[in-house]
């Protein structure tokens, strides 16, 4: 009977994955439309603008932090980091950055791509809540601390001489992220869907197939 049992859930897992990766599982073809779509989702229960911000510095080695995408369309994502941080650092050696969003669901995706300075720095500053430009103010009067008290003494000074209405002088840097892949992850009970979208790669519609506005998808091994 166990036998038997296991034989049938067996078969109906590779029926499932089967039925998972045919081409027309994919039924969006626009990685942006898919990213919208999840981070609406996402929205609804978490705060789905922080990501993960990889980069890599001039000497090959590699950085993560937590920061906020403060906007995305076609045109590429656009976040922030502290200007005198490691990872501002590396963006100015080299451009090439990768960023995760871990959202509820068990959905993530990843994306890689090139990066180059904002010119709408005074456009997306002032909209940060004051909190966040305390906070981004404190690495340009000061980028370490002896503890958390000194710290906390620091924001306290520049709340003291900021106020709300204030033109606080923010140690932030803005870039944009153009794509070059998007990766969609999904776990689904006993299975992990992983769809890749890259662009501007040469479809073979065995593996990589023709996605929309010049990018190419392909379904991946979990």
């Amino acid at each position: 009977m166990f036998y038997h049992n296991t034989v049938l859930l067996v078969k109906r897992l590779i029926e499932v994955k089967r039925n998972l990766f045919l081409k027309n599982s994919v039924a969006n073809k626009n990685p942006y439309s898919i990213f919208t779509n999840w981070y609406k989702t996402a929205a609804q229960v978490c705060n789905a603008d922080s990501m993960y911000l990889t980069t890599v510095s001039k000497t090959c080695m590699p950085s993560c932090k937590v920061t906020t995408c403060l906007r995305f369309s076609r045109n590429g994502f656009i976040f922030l980091v502290t200007s005198s941080s490691q990872a501002c650092m590396d963006l100015k050696d080299n451009c090439h950055a990768a960023m995760t969003f871990n959202w509820p669901r068990n959905r993530v995706v990843r994306i890689e791509g090139s990066t180059k300075l904002s010119e709408d720095n005074e456009f997306y500053i002032p909209k940060l809540s004051y909190s966040g430009k305390i906070l981004a103010a404190c690495g340009k009067f000061q980028k370490s601390f002896k503890n958390r008290q000194s710290l906390l003494k620091c924001l306290n000074n520049i709340k003291d001489k900021f106020s709300q209405n204030s033109n606080i002088p923010c140690n932030i840097s803005v870039f944009i992220l153009k794509p070059s892949r998007i990766e969609f992850y999904q776990s689904k009970s006993e299975l992990q869907e992983r769809v890749q979208f890259n662009k501007d790669t040469e479809v073979d519609n065995k593996f990589v197939y023709e996605a929309e506005d010049g990018w190419s998808y392909s379904i991946l091994s979990p």
